[in-house]
């Protein structure tokens, strides 16, 4: 995918670290023209004295996969400012595209966008402002067009001798799109409010990298967006009119080096809502009030050594509206409590095959669950352990243990609503009690799963194979 900071950036960042000795377009035009491996910079240029004028500009940079991004630009004006500052203004559009892909492009409109140059000490710094920022999404493929505008965005981008900033900021975006859905095309909508991020590189192939998963440097991104709502209307079946997400609040960062990539989020202030029928209204369907998560693996620098990992997941507060849990349970069966989930692993493991995806690239020597803890619907579920080679049957050994309240009294509400079919429920509760024990105070079942030896798995002392 192309992102927005793909166009000024792919010029800017193809300068080199040094400081130049002053801040001229001739300079500028020089460095982005030594744009290092895997980056080609062509362009007709034209000369006055007051800087430099860049007709048919056209940045190729080549990818992992072997593709090249082309990024071209009818007109780049750079003028030279006696306060030793170089204004660079693209009054038109550029086209963002890839060469396996040249019917598939992202058009920018980047009139009146202003960049600034200046220098202080050692560091760079293009400052961009643009008042508005119209960009479409075009291909043979889709239906119509994807347009997005993005009102008040400010970019800054710093070039340090041994580190790469970018920070930008926007007052909110709109994007609207059509889809092909079951029924017909949908049409596609996305609305935020205000925005920041700031990304951070400690060379220029480690900011184009996707988590620094090439290897080339540290990389640190990070990015806030408050009311965001998506809405989806037409095409969509089952009778539905529109489908609605509203989040109040997210936040994602990720930070890795050659040798470990790690990733932590939240969403606050979930909520879904849906027209189930020709001329309902929109009705809330389920909240969240939020969720976090965090992770960190292996990176590539780390194959075929022991580093240790971890995930950890929290739910709070995820529940149906009473709209809703009239429909599946209109007689009130169902304890109407909220899911709520803590979860968090950790591990050591190492990297043996980069080039497949996440779990299969990895080995792990051990595996630990540290928390569990699962309620919802009146019922709970705890657990704890650890095990070692846990990919490999026949080495595999340790134990994981599990103690749940209400399942049994739950097994029977669900019975009650219909949810589980007659003669199911008691199908459920036989297997539940041959899978868990009482515990000793009666309060709850508990299940204890031994692995090992020799592949050997055991519930509770029962050996299952």
């Amino acid at each position: 995918m192309f992102s927005p900071r793909a166009l000024l950036p792919a010029a800017c960042l193809i300068l080199p670290h040094a400081a130049l000795a002053q801040v001229t377009a001739d300079e500028i035009w020089a460095a982005w023209q030594d744009g290092g491996p895997g980056v080609t910079t062509t362009a007709e240029v034209d000369r006055d004295g007051s800087g430099l004028s860049l007709a048919d500009l056209a940045v190729e940079i080549a990818q992992d996969d072997g593709s090249r991004t082309v990024v071209a630009i009818d007109r780049v004006e750079m003028t030279d400012r006696s306060d030793g500052t170089v204004a660079i203004r693209v009054p038109g559009s550029a086209r963002i595209s890839r060469d396996d892909m040249p019917d598939v492009a992202v058009i920018l409109d980047l009139d009146p966008t202003e960049v600034t140059v200046s220098r202080a000490d050692a560091t760079l710094s293009y400052d961009a402002l643009s008042p508005t920022l119209p960009l479409r999404v075009e291909g043979p493929e889709l239906p119509g067009p994807i347009e997005a505008l993005v009102n008040g965005a400010e970019t800054t981008l710093e070039l340090a001798p041994d580190a790469l900033t970018v920070s930008s900021r926007s007052e909110g975006v709109g994007v609207t799109g059509l889809f092909p859905g079951e029924t017909g095309t949908v049409n596609f909508q996305l609305v935020t409010g205000p925005s920041e991020g700031t990304t951070r590189a400690d060379t220029v192939a480690g900011l184009f990298a996707s988590r620094g998963e090439s290897g080339t440097g540290a990389f640190e991104a990070e990015q806030s967006t408050q009311d965001i709502l998506v809405r989806l209307t037409g095409g969509l079946g089952g009778g539905a009119e529109a489908v609605e997400l509203a989040i109040a609040e997210t936040s994602i960062a990720t930070r890795s080096a050659p040798a470990r990539q790690g990733t932590e989020g939240t969403l606050g202030g979930v909520e879904l809502s849906a027209a189930l029928a020709p001329g309902a209204p929109v009705q809330v369907l389920g909240t969240l009030d939020r969720l976090e998560w965090s992770g960190t693996i292996p990176g590539a620098a780390a194959e075929d050594e022991q580093t240790e990992l971890g995930l950890s997941l929290s739910v709070v507060a995820l529940a149906p509206s009473e709209t809703a849990w009239e429909t599946f349970d209109p007689s009130g069966f169902l304890a109407r409590t909220p899911l709520n989930l803590t979860a968090e692993i950790s591990g050591t493991g190492q990297l043996v095959h980069p080039g497949l995806p996440v779990p299969l690239a990895y080995e792990l020597s051990e595996l630990t669950l540290e928390t569990l803890s699962l309620s919802a619907l009146g019922a709970s579920i705890t657990g704890g352990g650890s095990v070692t080679a846990p990919l490999d049957p026949p080495a595999r050994s340790g134990q994981l243990s599990f103690i749940g309240t209400g399942l049994l009294e739950l097994i029977g509400d669900l019975g009650q609503t219909g949810l589980l079919p007659p003669g199911q429920d008691v199908g459920a509760r036989m297997g539940l009690m041959f899978l868990t024990e009482p515990e000793p105070d009666g309060d709850g079942l508990r299940s204890d799963v031994t692995f090992g030896p020799d592949g050997a798995i055991s519930v509770n002392g029962t050996r299952l194979r």
